[in-house]
């Protein structure tokens, strides 16, 4: 059985929403007229023009009709869905495969829950078949279980878990207050949250969903008719559904994005780091990682995104050569190096020797940062490594670009062309190639400069301006196989690449 993934084949034509917050005054009736009429207006629609409805709710409604009835929809299918917290994206969910499949031209999805009246504090717990003895556990203490457990399990220590889980509720705060329709309009950072009275467990009270009232629908049809009825659609990419069985393993279908990320307290650009983690996989992934606003060293003005494409572990190597870049002075600038460790007791050496640098990192995914260094110098190791290069921001050492990150590429990985673009929207491009000391390097035809021997390992760098000219593309052509980086400046901006690399899987 295969499954070919929904991308493109859906367009979300409208959406509506009610304030999430106590609603005395209304019932769920109510708030269902109010996000389907805002969704309908959105669309241009009447409810009549839809074909199909699904309906999303955990705790407030039983089967189709609630919505049905309270919409006044005359013979037209409503299917009910439950999946705990997950209820409203399943709707939506269900809805566009709906579509997809043909099925229908159009179709709305509704979520609704009005739980205040209840008067319960916290999700009650859903009844199952048992001897009569009804369970008192809420939602908070269920999940509050989870926090020592995996503490457990993973060695993880349990106060550093604490603040984890923080950050996400810190997160969530942070989008919440830019949100007019959000029951909670006010930031808060991990420490604050922290202190909070405890709920269950380590669970604070802002660590725990705000129990509220509201709904929210949105309309799909086809992407070929979304012009039809808006000029901007919202194109459906992936719609992930997984059941997972406890193992760590998450299952991707085609097309399918998987995003993993850490987050500071208050969104600021300090906090968690993925730095080292390792993913496999037993079919090809394509893996991106940075960071949103990145500070080198951290407390340095100003920040800026980072992302690059991850090499796979089969092409790593254990032999590197790092350069620092130019600035536009013409001076060399001091870069960060991270090596991060693909297996355990990776051995580490340096020519020239840097001092203070580490010797061995214990554990694969373990990394090491050597900072403010502008030498050129060559890493060695036994078992694959994975080399970072950055450039530090502009309020350390007169740069007037930002930081920048760029892959070291192996020496086994170098080519003896390339073909590379300095962007001429940048006030200065530069260059930097490595290569043996005996090798003929050409840009353009005319010779780069001449080599600077690095330590022992036979190879040199030369660094030199990448003039402007018609279209920004430069061939660099060598006689032995080269590395060459690409990268440029312009204020409060600068990028680091490079210029290409061989992608042969190497031994270990």
């Amino acid at each position: 059985m295969s499954s070919h993934g929904i991308k493109d084949r859906v367009a979300i034509i409208g959406m509506g929403c009610t304030p999430f917050r106590e609603h005395w005054d209304k019932g769920t009736d109510d708030l269902m007229i109010d996000a389907a009429k805002e969704t309908f207006a959105s669309a241009g629609l009447d409810k009549e023009q839809i074909d199909a409805f699904w309906f999303g709710t955990a705790q407030s409604a039983m089967s189709g009709v609630p919505m049905a009835a309270a919409l006044k929809l005359d013979n037209k299918p409503v299917s009910r869905v439950e999946n705990f917290c997950a209820t409203g994206s399943e709707a939506l969910r269900q809805a566009c495969y709906a579509v997809a499949s043909g099925a229908y031209d159009t179709a709305m999805a509704l979520g609704v829950e009005k739980v205040k009246d209840s008067g319960f504090q916290g999700l009650n717990a859903f009844p199952i078949p048992n001897d009569g003895t009804n369970r008192t556990l809420t939602a908070a203490a269920m999940f509050s279980l989870v926090l020592p457990a995996y503490a457990e399990k993973y060695g993880v220590d349990k106060d550093e878990l604490r603040r984890t889980v923080a950050r996400i509720a810190s997160k969530n705060h942070h989008n919440g207050a830019r949100n007019p329709r959000a029951m909670y309009r006010r930031e808060m950072d991990v420490d604050a949250i922290c202190k909070m009275a405890a709920v269950a467990g380590q669970l604070s009270v802002m660590d725990c969903a705000g129990v509220a009232d509201g709904s929210a629908a949105a309309i799909v049809c086809r992407a070929e008719d979304a012009h039809k009825y808006t000029d901007k659609p919202l194109y459906v990419k992936a719609l992930s559904f997984v059941a997972g069985n406890g193992s760590g393993e998450i299952i991707l279908n085609e097309s399918d994005v998987l995003e993993v990320f850490t987050v500071s307290g208050g969104g600021g650009a300090a906090g968690g780091d993925l730095t080292g983690t390792i993913i496999n996989a037993d079919k090809p992934v394509q893996v991106f990682a940075g960071h949103k606003c990145t500070q080198i060293p951290v407390g340095q003005q100003a920040c800026d995104r980072l992302e690059e494409a991850m090499l796979p572990i089969e092409t790593l190597s254990k032999k590197y050569i790092v350069g620092p870049p130019l600035i536009p002075n013409m001076q060399v600038k001091a870069q960060m190096v991270r090596i991060i460790a693909t297996e355990d007791a990776t051995a580490l050496t340096y020519d020239p020797p840097q001092g203070g640098a580490p010797a061995m990192l214990a554990k694969a995914g373990d990394y090491a940062e050597i900072a403010a260094t502008n030498k050129d110098f060559q890493i060695v190791s036994d078992k694959k490594i994975l080399v970072s290069q950055y450039m530090q921001s502009q309020s350390a050492g007169g740069n007037i670009g930002d930081p920048a990150m760029a892959l070291a590429v192996a020496t086994e990985q170098y080519r003896s062309k390339y073909l590379i673009h300095a962007p001429l929207s940048y006030d200065t491009n530069f260059a930097n190639v490595t290569a043996p000391m005996d090798a003929k390097v050409t840009m353009d035809g005319a010779p780069i400069p001449a080599l600077t021997a690095i330590g022992g390992t036979g190879f040199g760098v030369a660094r030199m301006a990448v003039p402007d000219n018609a279209d920004g593309n430069h061939d660099f052509v060598g006689d032995k196989a080269f590395g060459v980086t690409i990268y440029g400046y312009g204020q409060y901006t600068s990028y680091w690449y490079p210029g290409g690399l061989d992608l042969e899987a190497l031994p270990q």
